[in-house]
């Protein structure tokens, strides 16, 4: 038991690590309207690896460094930015659980497409909160109206990406999880 919470807290250290990095190098930088960015992905691997808790732990983590390190630094509405990098991690696990945790293509998809719909809705969300506060109703209206239909492309690309990255990270990376391994280490002890 005890090298279970070990090998929890340090994935959730590395891959929350993984995630701040993969966001700081998205693709193309600016202000572009469609950004393609892995972040992502280390959050969902948690997720599905580990659980739910321990994917929302990894994205509350991760997601507080990124707010800390970003060009706005922290904010009032930093906790709803916060909420998609939660998203990616705990939902992601909750419904790898609902698929019976069974790792195949269009259950990667189904995990993958779900996750990204909800994390690009509370981006949406914060973005259209963010705007009412610092720019107005007009604004933040014209805001998601011109940034929504480019982030919806690259939510379905990167959907694709996402599903194949996990299915063979998932596939490679299963030992990690064998309670059975564990608890014979821990009884060589």
């Amino acid at each position: 038991m005890k090298r279970r919470i070990i090998l929890e807290i340090a994935i959730i250290g590395v891959m929350a690590a993984l995630a701040i990095v993969l966001e700081k190098f998205s693709f193309p930088k600016g202000d572009s309207y469609l950004k393609f960015t892995l972040y992502g992905l280390p959050l969902m691997f948690v997720g599905c690896m580990f659980g739910a808790r321990v994917g929302l732990i990894t994205g509350v983590v991760s997601s507080f460094v990124m707010q800390l390190t970003s060009e706005w630094g922290l904010s009032v509405t930093s906790p709803l930015w916060m909420m998609a990098p939660i998203c990616w991690g705990g939902m992601s696990g909750l419904v790898f659980y609902l698929l019976k945790r069974k790792n195949t293509i269009p259950r990667m998809l189904i995990v993958s497409y779900i996750t990204s719909i909800l994390a690009t809705l509370l981006n949406t969300i914060a973005q259209i909160i963010d705007g009412l506060i610092y720019g107005g109703a007009s604004f933040a209206i014209s805001n998601v109206i011109t940034k929504l239909p480019p982030r919806l492309i690259s939510m379905a690309i990167l959907g694709v990406c996402y599903a194949l990255l996990l299915f063979v990270l998932i596939n490679r990376l299963k030992f990690l999880t064998k309670p059975e391994e564990t608890e014979k280490e821990e009884q060589d002890e």
